[in-house]
């Protein structure tokens, strides 16, 4: 049975920056020796429609919840129609500004609390050089894959679990764990049921 993290757009994304980043985020990988045995992979062809409840009229953005709902669906359409795939966790990434009831404030991302769901907006990240628009975004791969599989955010100032407050802390972050992140991840990956299922 395959077994992947899926990578999801939603709302009006290109496929062309969906495919790059999973190029650059699973080269990373391997490049660095991060997350091992953890993989992205596009789940559907095109990028799905903006969840019809999420917009706030009040805040103009986007409520982060309904789009936790939307993955949802997804991980439970993809275990009733794909029968040879195993769909544990995924990744939605949209261009809209996305605001969370939860932490009552603008998110540029967030994991649930179930490790199963982690939701991306790279609004903020935009750039006239896409390169550094992809590293942006890896870089908060990097962190939402690592949240949802329980890992917290790191103070070392290297690590790609560091917390972000703003665009110069991301940019000046790496695309690496430091050692002890490392080893809570392999250690967090070997007691997991379905770890090694992820290729």
């Amino acid at each position: 049975m395959e077994s992947f993290i899926g990578y999801l757009g939603v709302g009006k994304i290109e496929n062309e920056l969906l495919d790059d980043t999973i190029l650059m985020f699973n080269k990373l990988l391997d490049d660095e020796g991060n997350l091992p045995n953890v993989r992205l992979k596009k789940i559907f062809p095109s990028s799905m429609p903006i969840p019809a409840t999420s917009y706030n009229h009040t805040n103009g953005k986007y409520s982060i919840e309904p789009f936790f709902n939307l993955g949802i669906r997804v991980i439970s359409s993809i275990a009733t129609l794909k029968k040879d795939i195993r769909l544990d966790k995924v990744v939605l990434i949209t261009p809209l500004p996305l605001f969370s009831h939860t932490m009552n404030c603008r998110v540029t991302g967030e994991a649930d609390a179930n490790g199963r769901i982690a939701v991306i907006s790279y609004d903020t990240m935009k750039h006239d050089d896409p390169e550094l628009v992809r590293t942006r975004i890896c870089k908060e791969l990097f962190f939402l894959i690592g949240c949802l599989y329980g890992l917290s955010p790191c103070r070392n100032e290297g690590c790609a679990m560091k917390r972000c407050a703003n665009l110069n802390e991301l940019d000046e972050k790496g695309t690496s764990l430091c050692e002890e992140c490392a080893k809570l991840f392999s250690d967090r990956l070997s007691k997991s049921s379905f770890g090694d299922r992820y290729v």
